[in-house]
This record gives C-alpha cells, structure tokens and sequence, in this order.
C-alpha cells in the first residue's frame, strides 16, 4: 500500500508540480498536504529503524490516518467532513456556554446550602 500511496504522490507532484508552480501546485491544496504527510509517515514507518524508539512506535501509530486518503476521493464524504470541521467553532461556543450555565448553578448551590451537609 505504501509503494502505490508514494506512487500516486509522485505521479501528481510530476503533474502539478512540488510547491510553487501556481496555484494547481500539489502543496497548495490541504488534502494534498494531508496526504504529503501521511506518505512520509508511512515511508518513516517502512524505514528499517531499530523497534526499541518510542518515537518510531509513535509514528507507526499515525499510520491510523491512512484512511483519510480515501475520503479525499469521494466527494460526498469530503463534503461531510469538511461540514464536521467547520462546525467545531460552533460546538466550542455551545460547550462555553454550557460550562459557564453548570458554573452558575455550582456556585448558586454552594452559596444556598453553605454546610448544611456536613452533618449526617
């Protein structure tokens, strides 16, 4: 899988171009970066390396994101994707508020029962 993986990394870098060659350029697109990225974690892991480096078994486990290379070929799941990632922001907020609503009512309860429990 690496070998067709760096094969068709190659192949677009060879088609579009590295980095600076406009803006079709293979690095200008985030799916392309991700799948840069996912191929050079790969090779890392392929690499005859000694197994007793913590960071080697590190990397081996970013191999986990392979799958999203396939994502970035069907459009409806790129849709979905990019949907949950631009909904973060929005989540954030609701988590903040939420927070901020249980803080008001930790503190309205502590301020209520001032003791009160603490005999049985």
């Amino acid at each position: 899988m690496t070998g067709i993986f760096i094969t068709e990394m190659l192949s677009k870098v060879l088609v579009f171009g590295f980095a600076c060659n406009g803006p079709n350029s293979y690095l200008k697109s985030g799916w392309n970066v991700a799948d840069f990225a996912i191929v050079m974690v790969s090779i890392f892991g392929v690499l005859p390396f000694g197994q007793d480096f913590q960071v080697v078994k590190v990397v081996r486990l970013l191999r986990v994101f392979r799958p999203l290379r396939m994502i970035s070929r069907d459009p409806g799941m790129k849709i979905v994707v990019e949907s949950l990632v631009n909904s973060v922001p929005g989540i954030i907020n609701l988590m903040v508020i939420t927070l901020l609503i249980m803080l008001l009512f930790a503190i309205l309860g502590t301020t209520f029962y001032k003791g009160l429990f603490r005999h049985c």
